[in-house]
Order: C-alpha cells, then sequence, then structure tokens
C-alpha cells in the first residue's frame, strides 16, 4: 500500500478458500488422517498466499488444529509479517475464518464476530482497520521500492492517521437445495445489516476517529453468484460492487470446482465507499484476477489441485477527495425492507455481535 496525493490510499486484499483437510476427500478416506499430504499441500497454499502480496488476506476453511495453524501462523509462514485473526465455526466444526493483515500497511482497531446461527454453522469476521500513510520518500528512496517491494514495505515510515475501513470475511451455506439458498440470503442479509450499523454508526465517533462512516469490503466464498444469485443481487441492492467486474467487465465465469464437479464462480471481494452528507469517496480498482495468473477463469485449470478454489486478488486506490453525492458511483440507498427476513429475524440481526478490544490476537 502507499500513498500519493494524485492517487490516494492503495491497498490489495485476497480471498481464498484453501480447503480444510477435514473437508477434502481422498481415496481411503479424508486427508487429514494423512499428515504429510495434507500438511504438503497446505504449504503449497501457503505459498499461494504469499504470492498475492495483499494487505489484506481472508481466508475461509482455515483449519484450527495446532500443527495446520503452525503453518500459516508461525514465522516461517506468516506470523514474520501479518497479524492473525481467527473465528472457529460454532459447534463442532473444526474450521472457521482467518484474517492475515500486513502489519506495515494496516492497523486493526478492533473486531466483530458475527454467528448467523447454529443452523448452518456459518459465521462472519469483521475488522474496522485503518490504512497507514507513507512517506513517499527521495527519489533514491522510492527507486529501491520498486527493486524491491518486501524490502520497502518495512522500511517505509507509517503513522495511524490514514483511512478507516470496514473489512468482513465469511463463507456462506452451500446451496444443497432451496432451503439453503433460503438460509444463504438470510446470512447475507445479517452480514450486510451489521456492516451497514457499524460503518455509519463511525465506531467511536466520540475519539474523532471517524466522520460519517467507512469504505466497506466483503470478501469470501458466498457459495453462489451471477446476476440470477439472490444474495449476489442483494448486494447490488446495498450498493456494493464487485471488484472482479468492476476492473475486468464481467465476472470471473469460474472460481471453484464443487465436490459435485461443477464449475461455479462464488469467490467474491465487494466494495462500497462511504458517504455522507458531503458526499462519497470514490474508490478505484486498479486490478483484480485470479491466481495463478496467465490462467484463464472461462474454465477449471486440471493443473491446480491444492485448492478446489482459486484465491482472488483486487488492487484498490481509494480516494481522499469527496464526489457529490449526485455523482457517487455506488449509490448508498438502503433497502427500507430487508429480503426474506421476518420481524424475529430483524431483532436478531446480531445473533452474536461483540464489540472487543484488539490488545491480542484471537483464535
Amino acid at each position: 500500500m502507499e500513498a500519493s496525493s494524485s492517487q490516494g490510499l492503495r491497498v490489495r486484499l485476497a480471498t481464498f478458500n484453501v480447503l480444510a483437510p477435514c473437508y477434502k476427500k481422498v481415496r481411503h478416506g479424508m486427508e487429514a488422517s494423512n499428515e504429510k499430504r495434507w500438511k504438503d499441500r497446505q504449504r503449497e497454499c501457503l505459498e499461494m498466499c504469499l504470492e498475492t502480496r495483499s494487505g489484506v488476506l481472508g481466508i475461509q476453511e482455515y483449519w484450527f488444529k495446532p500443527a495446520f495453524r503452525e503453518i500459516y501462523e508461525s514465522k516461517d509462514g506468516m506470523g514474520s509479517r501479518y497479524a492473525f485473526y481467527g473465528l472457529k465455526r460454532p459447534s463442532y466444526k473444526e474450521d472457521g475464518l482467518a484474517f492475515f493483515i500486513d502489519r506495515h500497511q494496516l492497523e486493526v482497531v478492533k473486531f466483530h464476530e458475527l454467528i448467523y446461527g447454529y443452523h448452518g454453522q456459518r459465521c462472519a469476521l469483521i475488522l474496522h482497520a485503518r490504512l497507514k500513510k507513507r512517506s513517499r520518500g527521495t527519489s533514491e528512496n522510492r527507486l529501491k521500492n520498486l527493486q524491491n517491494h518486501n524490502e520497502s514495505e518495512a522500511s517505509s515510515s507509517a503513522s495511524a492517521s490514514g483511512r478507516d475501513i470496514l473489512i468482513a470475511n465469511t463463507h456462506l451455506t452451500f446451496p444443497h437445495g432451496r432451503s439453503d439458498n433460503d438460509l444463504r440470503l438470510k446470512q447475507a442479509q445479517r452480514l450486510l445489516n451489521a456492516m451497514e450499523k457499524l460503518a455509519v454508526s463511525g465506531w467511536d465517533r466520540k475519539e474523532g476517529n471517524v466522520s460519517g462512516g467507512m469504505d466497506m469490503f466483503v470478501l469470501g466464498d458466498f457459495n453462489g453468484g451471477g446476476q440470477s444469485d439472490a444474495v449476489y443481487r442483494l448486494f447490488k441492492k446495498y450498493g456494493y460492487k464487485s471488484s472482479f467486474a468492476a476492473a475486468n467487465g464481467t465476472e470471473a465465469p469460474v472460481t471453484h470446482l464443487t465436490h459435485r464437479g461443477t464449475k461455479v464462480s462464488v469467490d467474491f471481494i465487494w466494495f462500497r465507499p462511504m458517504s455522507c452528507n458531503s458526499g462519497s469517496r470514490t474508490i478505484d480498482v486498479k486490478a483484480a484476477y485470479a491466481l495463478p495468473r496467465g490462467i484463464s477463469t472461462e474454465d477449471w485449470p486440471r493443473s491446480f489441485t491444492i485448492s478446489d478454489h482459486r484465491p482472488v486478488v483486487a488492487e484498490f486506490s481509494i480516494s481522499d477527495l469527496f464526489t457529490s453525492t449526485a455523482q457517487t458511483i455506488a449509490g448508498h440507498a438502503k433497502p427500507t425492507e430487508p429480503i426474506s427476513s421476518s420481524t424475529n429475524e430483524k431483532k436478531n440481526d446480531f445473533t452474536r455481535l461483540s464489540r472487543v478490544s484488539l490488545k491480542r490476537n484471537r483464535c
């Protein structure tokens, strides 16, 4: 991430479902029973995570077994540069969600845990983060930055006075049937309601950190997508844009090979600029792509075997200036009535939404 008076703040987000070993079927059962096998595969997933070079990495199906966590959270993994925040799915589920946040690019202020309900055992992890402004340095230093990205990121100066953003990571229910699709929609509605409340309320107005809300990003495995998907349309109705479509003119046709052998697009990075009485900030998508780069998203690549999802990456530039409300690209008109939400559901949008201090990592 870097700052410039003409380009604003830049940040790269990535999402990756790494296919937890407890869910991957192999010839003689589940991969979880073969430690060498799943460790080798997850180390390849780790390399793919590092290849994203992202400021914010959201992982789904993160296995909360100590040996698995060691691969990602140790200093030999991502621990030397990234701060970890995790949320295990409720009940008996062994996996959950994880955020890895580049300490040199962002400061995490607070987080929320949102449990959608115990039917489906799904959840969302929401972070309030602050992009750090970075000094531009001398021309000699800028040349070094181009030559060695990682070293320059670690050595350049930063302050905690940058832009406040709200980021959510989620993994919605797989649509085995119509009832699951209804459940997906309710989960998405609860997440959007939570994001709306947290961003518009400004979190800590008394501290002067936020005025009028925050830019919002939602990433993850939505287990559905496309113009006909109700969850996709709900995000559009709330004023969100898909980063991949914004950058490429259309969605990636295939990001996931399901256990049924179906090729679908389910991995998204949604965004919406903050809005207040004076207008709306502009968020530009500089690039959005699936990894490995250079391989088309028109079909599932047979050579990609480390997961049944491809990582999706998006690079954003967040303007420091406001446009007039009439010129706002992503409208902020909030639907007057939630879709498929009963009166009781509206009252329980925050099934488990706790506001806590981030003086320590959660797992």
